[in-house]
Parts: structure tokens; sequence; C-alpha cells
């Protein structure tokens, strides 16, 4: 998309929300919302840590909420990021901004505003065609499925219809709907109750979609049956015609409702279209030497249409979607197990960490603010760099009432512990990988490491993207067993995947249990997008595997949140439930919607969060003292009070972080 036209819109959704945090400010009559005690020597920008959780194009909304952030005077001293928290990260502390007053965020707003987010999608035509046409449709997968299984039942269905049609024997068509009921019956005995009452079938079982295809089957053996008789017989021309169309017209129906995928059913419809007018022209006279056969001329027996659109969808199912699914499995076990190679991601991020340079930009907002954007070069192209960067600390001042307090090791640069990670997973030695503090586990030296490919293993998204792939790694056994304690045979290559899978939101990455009294707040941004749902999260295979995977990647982070309640008060959820986390097919307008929901969730933040409160829970922490869940245990009313012993013991009833 074009920076002239797209940038100037982020620029006004974000100084309208900054508008109204300024006029809250004024109407308090304060000089800004007081969030931490370590502040520039001028005391006018306040010091926070950040971490930004992961979730593809929604990222987004991240720069929304830093944008705001910034705006009104807080600076970020530690950032951490995992998947699209990593490049909001990576910009975020590799611009160097010539003084302390310029932010940064309407600088990678910039970067984004130039790019469009669909070349990240760099795989094959045909791989770039599905995605295209498939992701950004609210429940996709299920709909690609529907979408076959319903060309696969027509194309059967209408098969079975003309093979009635070919039986002259009123008794063949009764044998043949006996033969059907009694598969089905002894199917449903085979499987077993139990496994019915837990598995697919009962789902499909109680559906709509299968009490349709029960009463629409029956009718279709019926009007077959009716076809015997002789007074009927003169009709089947317009049954005929009638089954065909009612068939087309439920594929177009399905269509526009929303319910399947639009390309799979204009296709399948496209498909019987064409069936349809055969039928209605060789029924008209007109003759084609295709459809004509021996014992009738230009004409057709009352199954023949019925059987070519038959074998026509079940082709179209078979040939279609069978060449593309193979397709996909054949490049998928023949690349790093991803569609994407994630070159174009890689080489976009390599080429605004070596350069990036914006000359100065003034966007005058519809509230009167004008936003300067600049950058120079930003100059980092190897871990050396990347050093440099992170060694210049600013200098800070400690202004809260603990005598006590020293913040000197804020102002310096410590390698083992650096101010800026990124999260990926290695799946080689099945570790969670912290970069750049790891990074001589898998490079030989500074000089051979791109910092861009700390964001390209971080934002490594199964099947999405192939595996990031780091060859021939140093073999340093000893620093293995010293940071990840891992003394196995070291493989020949590391084999990176999305940090999502095992950190999405590495909230702990900068707690110091050593701290008594909090200096300055970890700030957390998440991104909501799991719709609440009320039913089985493993009604099917498709969702059990999803249920696991969540589990996964969620689980580590909310165990950190659940023993240390006091962090709750630091996270901005934002909302993005409305919007698909791998649609990089976005529309301007959505974008938009992205930025301003994370900078309207940034300004309810800051308007309720109370950095005193927070330190008071903190010290209570860290001293001890009990602190209430963010979430209390609430049990059951019928449950009694010995239940209650039971379920959650004497010594349990302590919040689990004060054992530590």
């Amino acid at each position: 998309m074009a920076s002239a036209a797209v940038l100037p819109r982020f620029i006004n959704a974000g100084e309208e929300v900054v508008a109204d945090l300024n006029e809250d400010l004024r109407k308090k009559n304060q000089k800004a919302f007081y969030v931490s005690d370590v502040t520039d020597p001028t005391g006018k920008y306040q010091y926070v840590d950040l971490v930004q959780e992961g979730g593809g194009v929604l990222g987004i909304a991240l720069l929304g909420y830093t944008y705001v952030l910034e705006r009104m005077g807080i600076r970020f001293l530690h950032l951490a990021g995992t998947s699209a928290g990593a490049i909001n990260t990576m910009m975020l502390a590799a611009i160097q901004s010539e003084s302390i007053d310029e932010i940064k965020s309407p600088v990678v707003l910039h970067y984004l505003s130039s790019k469009k987010l669909f070349d990240f999608v760099d795989g094959h035509p045909i791989t770039r065609w599905l995605i295209r046409n498939i992701v950004g449709y609210k429940d996709y997968a299920a709909k690609t499925i529907n979408s076959i299984l319903f060309s696969l039942v027509a194309g059967l269905s209408l098969l079975l219809v003309s093979s009635m049609l070919l039986w002259q024997s009123s008794k063949s068509v009764l044998w043949l709907l006996v033969w059907v009921v009694l598969a089905v019956v002894s199917g449903l005995i085979i499987y077993g109750k139990n496994r019915i009452s837990d598995g697919i079938l009962k789902q499909f079982m109680q559906s709509k979609d299968f009490v349709k295809m029960l009463l629409g089957t029956l009718l279709l053996i019926l009007t077959c049956s009716a076809l015997q008789f002789s007074l009927v017989l003169t009709y089947h021309i317009a049954l005929e015609g009638t089954i065909l169309f009612v068939v087309l017209a439920l594929s177009f129906w399905r269509t526009f409702t929303g319910k399947h995928l639009p390309f799979i059913q204009n296709a399948m419809g496209g498909v019987l279209t064409i069936v349809f007018i055969l039928w209605a022209l060789n029924r008209a006279g007109i003759t084609l030497t295709l459809l004509s056969t021996a014992d009738t001329p230009g004409t057709l027996a009352p199954y023949t249409f019925l059987s070519i659109a038959g074998v026509s969808l079940c082709l179209f199912f078979i040939l279609f979607i069978g060449s593309v699914v193979l397709f996909l499995l054949a490049r998928f076990n023949g690349s790093q197990f991803g569609v994407n190679p994630g070159e174009n991601f890689r080489d976009w991020v390599t080429d605004l960490l070596r350069d990036g340079a914006i000359e100065q930009t003034e966007i005058r907002a519809d509230t009167g603010t004008t936003v300067v954007i600049r950058n120079n070069p930003n100059q980092v192209e190897t871990m050396r760099d990347f050093e440099r960067v992170m060694s210049q600390r600013p200098t800070l001042v400690y202004r809260g009432s603990d005598p006590t307090i020293s913040i000197d090791d804020l102002m310096k640069y410590d390698p083992a512990n650096p101010p800026v990670t990124f999260i990926t997973a290695e799946i080689a030695t099945e570790n969670k990988i912290e970069l750049p503090r790891m990074w001589p586990l898998f490079w030989a030296s500074e000089n051979n490491v791109c910092p861009a490919d700390f964001v390209r293993a971080s934002m490594s998204i199964p099947v999405f993207f192939e595996a990031f792939r780091v060859k021939n790694i140093p073999k340093r056994q000893g620093l293995w067993r010293d940071l990840l304690g891992y003394d196995r045979c070291l493989p020949d290559d590391a084999v990176f995947m999305d940090g999502g899978i095992l950190s999405n939101f590495p909230i702990n990455i900068f707690y110091r249990p050593d701290v008594k009294t909090a200096r300055l707040p970890t700030f957390g941004i998440r991104l909501d997008d799991r719709a609440a749902t009320t039913k089985s999260s493993f009604d099917s295979l498709g969702s059990l595997v999803m249920s696991m995977f969540n589990t996964s990647r969620y689980y580590y982070d909310r165990d950190f949140l659940i023993k240390h309640p006091q962090y709750a008060n630091c996270i901005g959820v934002i909302d993005v439930r409305e919007f698909d986390w791998l649609n990089f097919n976005l529309s301007n307008d959505d974008k938009l919607k992205l930025f301003r929901k994370g900078a309207e969730t940034a300004a309810q933040f800051l308007r309720t969060f109370d950095w005193n409160d927070y330190k008071a829970k903190r010290q209570d922490f860290q001293n001890g003292k009990v602190t209430p869940p963010a979430t209390p245990f609430t049990m059951p009313a019928q449950y009694t009070a010995t239940d209650a012993r039971r379920i959650w013991p004497k010594e349990t009833a302590v919040s689990n972080g004060n054992k530590q």
C-alpha cells in the first residue's frame, strides 16, 4: 500500500486517542499519567519494560498501543516479544532516535505503510492463490472442509440417483433402500454408543445438515421409485431437470450465504451449470454428437445427465481438490515443513535494519498536532552492530521514596542479560531459546549473525512458514549445559519454529525476584483473538489438535501470571477477535481498525493503571504476604466444606507464588 495515502490515516487515529487522554489529564490538573519511578533527568519521560505477544498480522494493533504510550511520555528500557511481537520489538530497539523527544512508533508505521503484507506469502503461485482465496474468511478451515465434503456428497448423490434410474424394476430400488438402511444401522452398532457420545459422528448427527441430507436422500429415493410407475414415467424429464436444478441452486445458495468457501462452491456450480445447459439443449432437440447414443440418437436416457453431473462433480473433487492437496503435501515434505519460504519477510527486516532511513516527513493530524517522522540509517547488519545499539543505555533517575534503591544496573549493558529478547523454539534439541542472549549456541562469531534472523526464527509460523534453519552450528557443549542444562548430543543444524508454540507472551522475562521494591513496571500487550465458547473444545479431531496446541503455547505464560498475580494490573488486552491472524491480505480499513483498537486499549489501560497500587501489591508479594489471585477461586454452591478441603487442601490455599 502507498505510504502517502495510508500513513496519515494511522497518525490521525493515534492523535485522536492522544487528544482524548490529554483532555483527561487537563480535567484532573495532571501533567502525565504516573506509571514509573524511573525517569530521564528532566522528569519528562518515564521508563517501563515492555513485552509484546505474538499474533501474526494482528501485530498491527501492537503498534497502536506503543504509539499512544510513546506519545504520552513513556519510553521503553527493556523489550521482549514473540512472533509478531518480535517485529515491533526489533524495530523499536534498532531505530536510533536523535533525541529522547522523538518517538519511534511513527517510523515503524512508515515501514508498515510502505509494505504490502501479502508479499510475505512468498510460496508457490498455487499456495499464494489458495491463501488469498481461503484465509481471511471467518472459520475458513471449517468452510474449506465443508465445501469439499459438500462437493463429494453432491457428486455421489447424483451418481446414486442415476443408478436408481438405470434400474427399471421398483423391487431393485426397494432392495437398494434396504441395503442403505442396513449399512447405516450396522455402522452405528459397530461404532458403538459410547464412541458416538464423544465422537465426530454424534456432532454430525445432531447437526441440521445431517437432518437435511437424510431427508433429501429419502426424497431422492422416493422420487426415483416413482419413476418406475408408468403414470409418473411421462414426467421423468421434469423430475430429472428438477433434481439437477435443485443441486445447482443449493450450490450457489451455499456460496451466497457464506457457509462455504465461494471459490470452491462457484467451481462446483460451474460444473453443474454446464451439465444443466447441456441437458436443456438436449431436451430441446438440439443434438450434440458426443451426447447421442445408438439407441436414442439426439436424446439421452433419464439417468444419463444425472450420471454426467455426478461424475463431473466427483472428478472435480478428485482432480481439483485432490491435486491441490497432493501438491501441498509434496511441497510441504520437500521444504522445511512450511508452504512459504519466509525469505521475503526476512529480507524486509534485513533491509530495514541495514538502512531504514526516512527523510523528514511532517504529517498534520486532524487535531492540529504535527507529527514529525524521520530516521537515519539504522546500520544494524551483524550482532556486533546490534550490541552497539543495545549498549547505548540512557541516563536514568530514580524518583521513588525508597532511599535504599539503586538503579545503576539499569544503566549498564550486560551481554548475559541483554535489554532485548526474542523468543523462539528450537525443535531439534526441544528447547525454548532466548535471542540474542543465546546466540553463541548457533553462530560461530558475532560477524556471522544477522539480527534479522532472530525475528525470522521467532516468527516461523508452523506450516505457514518454513522452519528457519541455522546449519553447522558450533559444538559448544559446555555452553549448552550452562545455558540450558542440555547434555545430549548436539545436532548439526538448528531448526527454529515460532516462539509462540512455547511462550507466546513472555511476561516473565524481566522478573527480578531479588528486587524487593518495584522501580519500574513491566507492561504487557496481549492480543485476544479467541472467541468465547461454552461447548467442548475437542468435539472434532481438528479442534482437539488446536486445543492441544493452544494449551502448550498459553500455559507456560499463564502459569507465571497465576503465581505472580500482581502482573495482571500491568497488562493491556486488545480485542481483535473479528480479525484472522493469518490474513496477510488485510484491507487498509482493517489495518486501520487494528491500529485504532490497539491505541484505544492503551488509552484505557493508562486511565486505570495505578503505579502505587502495583508497587504495594508487588512488595506484599515479595515479603510473603497473601495476595489474592487475579481471578479468585470460587467453590460451587453444591460442594460442602469437606469437598472444599479435599479439592483445595489447606496447604495450597495460599498463592503458589508466595512459596518462591
